[in-house]
């Protein structure tokens, strides 16, 4: 019994961070998406937003939270069936 106490408490913590890291993702992504239209109502085709050191620091801002977010969801979801694998 204390096992599986243990697993659902990690489970929950993993699930909650996946979900934190996910809305941060949202945050920055909206942030993103500020910026590029305000790129293009400036008039920048894309190679110019592109190569905007500004779009370059958001785009690389938004990598990190989304890829914790991914693998934080998969780890909650896998854990239960890993831990019923062990302690079998």
């Amino acid at each position: 019994m204390h096992a599986q106490l243990v697993v659902q408490v990690a489970t929950f913590i993993a699930g909650f961070a996946a979900f934190g890291f996910g809305l941060v993702g949202i945050a920055r992504s909206l942030r993103l998406q500020k910026l590029l239209m305000a790129k293009q109502e400036q008039g920048l085709d894309v190679r110019a937003t592109k190569a905007d050191p500004q779009v370059r620091a958001a785009m690389q801002s938004l990598r990190a939270p989304l890829l914790w977010a991914t693998v934080l969801a998969v780890c909650s979801v896998a854990l239960p069936s890993l831990a019923r694998l062990v302690l079998a």
